[in-house]
């Protein structure tokens, strides 16, 4: 696999910021609208992102990091990434929640065991 070309992993963490969580007024319950469509815009608009998965990390997690959610994207190439966070960007998704981004190229396991050990 090429750096620029193969398949890209994209891991997310995210918590919801205390905004979201405040205040039950009308304005606030339109916002909490937002992420869901910005959610499904980031799907649909993704141009061929898959979401492998998400999972809620758990409390007794050994060196846990502190998100509560984690999730897996897999993603075809290295334009498509670029697309992807930008939607994320332009529906507001990052006013609602923080998020820690992690992505690289898939690799499979034997070269990822060979780059990690230096051979």
């Amino acid at each position: 696999m090429s750096a620029m070309g193969g398949t890209r992993c994209i891991c997310t963490s995210r918590c919801g910021r205390h905004d979201w969580h405040g205040s039950r007024s009308d304005k606030q319950s339109e916002k909490r609208s937002s992420p869901r469509s910005g959610r499904r815009s980031a799907i649909n608009l993704g141009a061929g992102a898959e979401l492998v998965g998400v999972a809620r990390n758990d409390t007794d997690t050994p060196h846990r990091a502190d998100y509560d959610y984690v999730a897996v994207w897999k993603i075809p190439n290295i334009e498509r990434v670029h697309t992807f966070a930008e939607t994320w960007v332009r529906v507001g998704f990052h006013d609602y929640f923080e998020q820690e981004d992690v992505r690289g190229e898939l690799m499979a396991p034997d070269a990822f065991i060979g780059h990690h050990i230096g051979l």
